[in-house]
């Protein structure tokens, strides 16, 4: 079949070697964009141009950036997990919310499979997390590392999002407001996860 004028040998994308890195037949990347294996077959071949319009779809099946697929010289991007939305009144029961998905998801590059993210609705991390902000946290990640930021359990039912300060067992704030005060753990907290990232609101 002839190539249609205009369009290169070498296709001005990263379809394939997305495809290829995330370990996809092509007909498994047709069965999750929702389009046929033979175009995907002439887009990388160059016998057919990605549409700006299709960006959308193959970014979702490919757990990427619509823009990772139009950076054809760039290395190829971690996965984008869509970590579900709980409440920190939620958390005690953090498998069930997980499971039903009440609030919806944060896409957030990465590869934590169990990752959640959590609105914050206080200032007493806002140095890290701007308020309404969403924390992003590691669930198979609750080992406790001098500096880092957990989602920890404070008494029965609180939980808070702090720096973990082993130098004296210390849940600390950061945050630009004064009036925000460290919390001396009593033995190890329960920990909920490890921050991985922050998602700001625009």
């Amino acid at each position: 079949m002839p190539k249609r004028a205009g369009l290169s040998k070498e296709p001005p994308h990263a379809l394939r070697r997305i495809r290829e890195a995330r370990d996809l037949s092509r007909a498994e990347l047709a069965r999750r964009s929702g389009f046929s294996e033979s175009h995907i077959v002439k887009l990388e071949r160059g016998e057919a141009r990605l549409h700006v319009d299709d960006l959308a779809d193959f970014a979702r099946a490919l757990d990427c950036a619509p823009a990772d697929l139009v950076s054809p010289d760039a290395g190829v991007p971690d996965p984008t997990v869509h970590a579900p939305v709980v409440d920190l009144t939620e958390l005690d029961e953090i498998d069930e919310v997980v499971a039903r998905c009440p609030h919806g998801t944060v896409p957030v590059p990465g590869s934590a499979r169990r990752a959640v993210a959590v609105p914050l609705l206080d200032a007493s991390m806002d140095r890290v997390a701007p308020l309404g902000s969403f924390a992003v946290f590691d669930r198979d990640d609750r080992a406790l590392k001098d500096g880092e930021i957990y989602l920890v359990r404070v008494g029965e039912d609180t939980w808070l999002c702090r720096r973990w300060v082993a130098k004296g067992g210390r849940l600390e704030p950061d945050s630009r407001e004064r009036g925000h005060r460290a919390i001396a753990a009593k033995g190890t907290p329960v920990v909920a996860g490890r921050l991985i990232a922050v998602i700001r609101k625009l």
